[in-house]
């Protein structure tokens, strides 16, 4: 555009040359027009003021410079060449678009100094809309320095909801791939190698983003053996309600491993299930073992115990089912798996657990008492002592055993003796006369009607069993007996 040079007053070659390489050697500064004024620095042997005014036309129609030389000067000159030349640049689209980006950068820092959060987050919408103005090479860069900023000045205590609501506005548009997302990713993680909290704010909202979170959870994978001290305190740091929620198998048992309250227990029990179908046994005895540590007793199944039987795993097998029963004080846990063992086998877990048995009452002891079934011979002599009277009756569809059966009756009339013998007696041992009941023990009628019995079934509670006995095997009916009723005597 010529016009910033016509009309000019008399001016020699010499000057117009000088003030020319001025302008290409970028001495002019500071340069800014507003309406028809225009006013610049340009540096010689020291900085010179110029102002000068413009027609409609933007041709020269006065001017200042505060230099020495009386006439138009050099320095004037180097300005009208240096606004030429930004004229022509401003008509080029090439340039129009890297101002445009370059003002975009500046913008984003602008709003990162200012911290302002509302405003920055919402900016990514802004953001959003010009990305495809772009290359998706410069769009990368201005994402990563979006946010990288986001991470470092704004967002001091970021919150995963809020940042993968932005990151998924950036992602609408700009549609990253895998490599995108590794290369963010790689970015961060050296910005913030040193500052382990930023490291945890990152990856935490990394994690709940769904666009970044099944990338980085395969690079942390494949970190795993090497991770570096950040990772592993980020990893540690993570809240249970910021951890993905869609987690892949392997990485369950990773984040598992670092704090297993992290991990819900559905993730668990569906990394438990991924694992056995898949064949990957050392990674499902390590679930089940967490499993465990979490006391979610009731998801080890039968099958995950026979599937590690099967691939020789069956020391694991023993131990879990060992851990099960002396975690949880139950052994109908145990008893879920006695098929799955060998009689060898069983042996061994059993004399295991044997000290720890020793002096506990348990409230299903009376599982034990098929010893020759559950447990191997030296502990039939122990499970029988821990019987309760109650349990044995409530278990007395489980028996199928007659020597055992015949043991018990035994056991039963030796123990009836005994409290009914006592002035101050267990009225547990009602049910040891269920038992016998249950039994068809020919002995029955004795004990219903022996005084000491008569006496205490006069309680309530007793007087209930008692009757259904009587009645239950006939004896009502039997000529010469005599009915008790509530305690009180009523001839038949």
């Amino acid at each position: 555009m010529e016009n910033y040079l016509e009309n000019l007053p008399q001016v020699s070659p010499n000057i117009l040359e000088r003030g020319k390489e001025y302008a290409k050697e970028g001495k002019v500064v500071a340069l800014t027009r507003e309406g028809n004024k225009v006013h610049a620095s340009v540096k010689g042997k020291k900085e010179y003021s110029v102002s000068f005014s413009l027609d409609e036309k933007d041709r020269l129609i006065s001017y200042h410079c505060d230099c020495p030389y009386p006439h138009l000067c050099k320095h004037v000159v180097a300005v009208l060449f240096a606004l030429e030349e930004r004229s022509k640049q401003e008509e080029d689209p090439v340039y129009r678009k890297k101002e445009s980006y370059r003002a975009i950068q500046e913008h984003i820092l602008l709003l990162a100094r200012k911290r302002i959060t509302e405003e920055y987050l919402n900016y990514s919408f802004s953001l959003s809309a010009i990305l495809p103005t772009f290359s998706r090479e410069e769009s990368l860069i201005l994402i990563k320095l979006y946010l990288e900023r986001m991470f470092g000045d704004v967002l001091l205590c970021p919150n995963p909801v809020r940042f993968s609501l932005c990151f998924s506005r950036l992602h609408s548009k700009f549609l990253f791939q895998e490599e995108d997302i590794e290369d963010l990713i790689e970015s961060f993680l050296t910005i913030f190698a040193e500052k382990k909290q930023e490291t945890a704010r990152m990856v935490a909202c990394l994690l709940y983003s769904p666009e970044t979170s099944p990338c980085l959870q395969n690079y942390l994978l494949s970190k795993q053996g090497r991770m570096s001290p950040s990772l592993s305190f980020a990893l540690s740091c993570l809240e249970k309600r910021y951890a993905p929620k869609n987690m892949l198998p392997d990485f369950v048992l990773l984040l598992a491993k670092m704090k297993v309250n992290l991990v819900g227990n559905s993730d668990l029990i569906k990394a438990k299930n991924h694992f056995r179908k898949e064949g990957m046994s050392d990674s499902l005895v390590s679930i089940l073992h967490l499993l465990l540590a979490k006391g979610e007793y009731a998801s080890i199944e039968e099958q995950d115990i026979a599937y590690l039987m099967k691939v020789g795993l069956s020391s694991d097998a023993r131990d879990i089912a060992g851990n099960l029963v002396k975690m949880t004080d139950d052994f109908r846990d145990y008893l879920r798996f006695r098929s799955l063992f060998s009689d060898s086998e069983y042996s061994l877990t059993a004399t295991r657990i044997e000290p720890f048995l020793t002096g506990k009452s348990y409230f299903n002891s009376v599982l034990l008492v098929d010893g020759r079934d559950y447990f191997p011979e030296d502990m039939v002599r122990f499970s029988y002592q821990n019987i309760n009277p109650e349990h044995l009756f409530l278990a007395k569809n489980r028996l199928k055993d007659p020597e055992v059966i015949h043991r018990l009756t035994e056991l039963a009339h030796v123990f009836l003796e005994k409290e009914i013998s006592k002035k101050r007696r267990n009225k547990r041992y009602f049910f040891y006369l269920l038992y016998l009941e249950s039994v068809k023990d020919d002995s029955l009628s004795y004990y219903l009607f022996h005084p000491s019995v008569l006496e205490d079934q006069k309680e309530p509670q007793f007087h209930a069993y008692w009757l259904f006995m009587v009645d239950h095997n006939n004896l009502l009916s039997q000529a010469g007996l005599t009915r008790y009723l509530g305690g009180q005597h009523v001839s038949n």
